[in-house]
């Protein structure tokens, strides 16, 4: 026997592709998900479980990382690449290791990426221009957020002589 996607969810994507002007629509025969995926070997701390990123107004912006548990954070400043290293943080979902390139939102912000680093995990934010940055860690229920907010340097106006 053939297990199919509910009617009523089936009805829902029709309808949502409708809306949005699909030309085809594709129907996958669907398997059911585990409730959990399993911890990584090693693992069973603290874990990233998303990164993201917002413009904040005109020079300014805010990196973000959700975590399961509070953290501690190390930084390290070398000019254009800030790195922030989380204690104990694992990063158990492939895409979370991929970069987030924010060069599209006219930002000075190039692109984010979470690197484990041994036991560790370093958030790294690479910049088109040097910025200030102010760390804290937010507690949320069990979980927490680090948010990172960037503040662009102003650019130091360069004059020639004749």
């Amino acid at each position: 026997m053939t297990r199919r996607a509910p009617r009523s969810l089936l009805v829902a994507v029709a309808s949502a592709c409708a809306v949005l002007g699909c030309m085809s629509l594709v129907f996958a025969e669907m398997k059911a998900a585990p409730l959990a995926a399993p911890l990584a070997a090693g693992t069973g701390g603290p874990e990233a479980t998303m990164v993201g990123f917002r413009k904040t107004g005109e020079g300014t912006a805010l990196v973000y990382v959700q975590l399961s548990a509070p953290v501690q954070v190390r930084s390290k400043d070398e000019g254009k690449t800030l790195t922030f290293t989380m204690k104990g943080v694992s990063v158990p979902k492939k895409n979370n290791r991929n970069p987030l390139v924010t060069s599209h939102f006219a930002s000075f912000v190039d692109r984010i990426r979470l690197v484990p680093s041994g036991k560790d995990t370093d958030l790294v934010i690479e910049l088109k221009m040097q910025a200030r940055a102010s760390v804290q860690v937010v507690r949320l229920g069990e979980g927490a957020v680090l948010e990172v907010h960037l503040t662009a340097e102003p650019q130091a106006k360069t004059s020639t002589s004749e």
